[in-house]
């Protein structure tokens, strides 16, 4: 084996060990440890909501059948390529498959016992979760740069040489081509397709993971379950959430809608200018829509008066957290474009167009940003009590108002009868008489 076999087999080397340890530390716990009486005596609800269950479900599924497909393609294209690379999608299988049952079944659970095996494994999944999705950007950003070079001309030596860095047979360059295979197209393809969910799936389960590690060893208040109403058709209809369904299925379809007209007709030059005005005028539609919800969000949370949910959640902050994180991207992209508009001018429709959608883009997420986190920080159902005001005024009015009323009465007692007498100076005053 050559130096150059070593370098390119080492991260692969890495990623098989870290998910055999993964998968047996996980067949340890869903076995053995997970069944052991008070072994669970919490349970965070805030983590692992169904919704995002369902989707981790759908995305280790294509992810699961993205693998399938690999190892349909190595075994077409055995001809040019080792079929010891089978080896890696087929563990990579059974490593998602058991880490997705383990995220269903025990996301929400604060572990107490075996504490520190727990914390390692967790740790250990969870880098292995990192590489993996590390792996797949840095394997697409090469795919990109391939397909780049080919279509802008890329010469048959160069090519060869291309192969040659990657490990690949130049005189059989040709056999590693899928040019007539049926078959070998199908699964190049769904490879193709299928591709950007190992992502986003492996990203996702990396955030489970690390909020089952923050999880591990806490201990819970018995008021952290809120109690809240489970969502029904009859509240869906009753409490109005319907509208925000289907205004937002809605605006989901137009954008599905604007993107592939825009993906067919950027790529034709008589269309082209069409394509960015379409492209324009649907995000100058709609994010102004965005803005003002979020600004009556805001308002709504400012005038509704809720506890603010400040306690220890590891769930929340690595929501903000990703959120933040997310946002800061767009808002720089946005925040450049702006400067450089405002800097060189704007020239024609187009210019005047990124410029408009530049200043809503980076409105819309300032807004939208701080209504989504004030909204993870209100609580569900206890709404907060007003205030009390400052009562020095009420004090001093009250204290004033007691002494006009005293005084009034002593005036009048004295306006009206006279204070009685003594007895004995009565009888003195009749004495000097006498």
């Amino acid at each position: 084996m050559t130096d150059q076999n070593v370098l390119l087999w080492e991260p692969q080397l890495l990623l098989l060990f870290l998910m055999a340890l993964s998968i047996a530390w996980m067949l340890w716990f869903v076995l053995w440890d997970a069944k052991k009486p008070g072994s669970r005596p919490h349970r965070d609800h805030h983590a692992g909501g169904v919704t995002v269950m369902l989707v981790l479900v759908l995305f280790a599924g294509l992810t699961v059948l993205l693998c399938v497909f690999r190892v349909g393609l190595l075994i077409v294209m055995r001809d040019c390529k080792p079929l010891d690379q089978i080896v890696s999608p087929l563990i990579e299988i059974f490593f998602i498959s058991l880490q997705t049952y383990l995220l269903w079944v025990h996301s929400k659970d604060c572990i107490h016992i075996h504490k520190v095996v727990t914390r390692a494994g967790l740790m250990v999944t969870l880098c292995a979760d990192l590489l993996l999705w590390l792996n797949s950007v840095t394997d697409d950003t090469l795919h990109q740069e391939i397909e780049l070079e080919q279509e802008d001309g890329l010469k048959p030596e160069n090519y060869e040489l291309k192969l040659d860095i990657f490990n690949n047979d130049v005189s059989n360059s040709s056999s590693c081509r899928c040019s007539s295979d049926p078959v070998c197209l199908v699964f190049q393809k769904g490879f193709e397709v299928l591709y950007p969910f190992s992502m986003e799936y492996y990203l996702m389960s990396g955030c489970l993971v690390y909020i089952m590690w923050k999880n591990v060893g806490r201990t819970l208040n018995p008021d952290h379950h809120h109690g809240d109403e489970k969502l029904t058709l009859k509240i869906v209809y009753s409490g109005g959430i319907i509208y925000g369904l289907v205004s937002g299925g809605l605006v989901l379809v137009a954008g599905v809608t604007v993107f592939i007209l825009y993906q067919v007709w950027v790529a034709q030059s008589h269309h082209r200018l069409t394509a960015f005005l379409l492209f324009y005028g649907y995000h100058l539609a709609v994010m102004p829509i965005m803005s003002c919800c979020s600004l009556a969000g805001m308002l709504v949370h400012r005038f509704e008066r809720r506890v603010h949910d400040g306690g220890h959640n590891p769930t929340r902050s690595l929501d903000v957290l990703l959120l933040t994180v997310t946002a800061l991207g767009q808002l720089a992209l946005s925040y450049f474009s702006m400067v450089a508009a405002f800097a060189i001018g704007t020239r024609g429709v187009l210019g005047d167009l990124d410029l408009s959608y530049s200043v809503l883009s980076l409105l819309e997420l300032v807004l939208q940003n701080i209504f989504i986190i004030e909204g993870l920080h209100r609580h569900p159902s206890i709404k907060a009590k007003k205030k009390p005001k400052s009562t020095m005024f009420k004090l001093k009015k009250k204290s004033s108002q007691s002494e006009e009323r005293k005084a009034g009465l002593t005036l009048l007692d004295g306006s009206t009868t006279a204070p009685p007498a003594d007895e004995k100076q009565e009888g003195k005053i009749l004495g000097v008489k006498q």
